[in-house]
């Protein structure tokens, strides 16, 4: 997987999840995610593929759990938040 594609797959994961929680998210927020994906991406060792994954998901489980702000979407300060609830933790530190 490139570094794009792995960008674009956490930002439908990003998209759906949001959908599942009755949300909707705003232009840039997806970005955000694709910037810190994007950043960890050259850190992962192979057989350390599952355990960033998992940090991944904890990532947006904590953006997710974010409060939303006034028009009912999640922005990048969501995602900022979820990362600072969540790292450092590989490969996001």
């Amino acid at each position: 997987m490139t570094i794009e594609e792995a960008a674009s797959t956490a930002k439908a994961i990003y998209l759906q999840a949001a959908a599942l929680a009755g949300r909707e998210v705003a232009p840039e927020s997806p970005e955000e995610l694709a910037y810190i994906v994007r950043q960890g991406f050259e850190k992962v060792i192979p057989d350390m593929k599952p355990r960033a994954v998992a940090n991944l998901l904890r990532l947006l489980a904590n953006t997710i759990e974010s409060p939303v702000g006034p028009d009912g979407r999640y922005h990048e300060g969501n995602v900022k938040q979820g990362a600072d609830k969540t790292c450092p933790v590989y490969p996001f530190d």
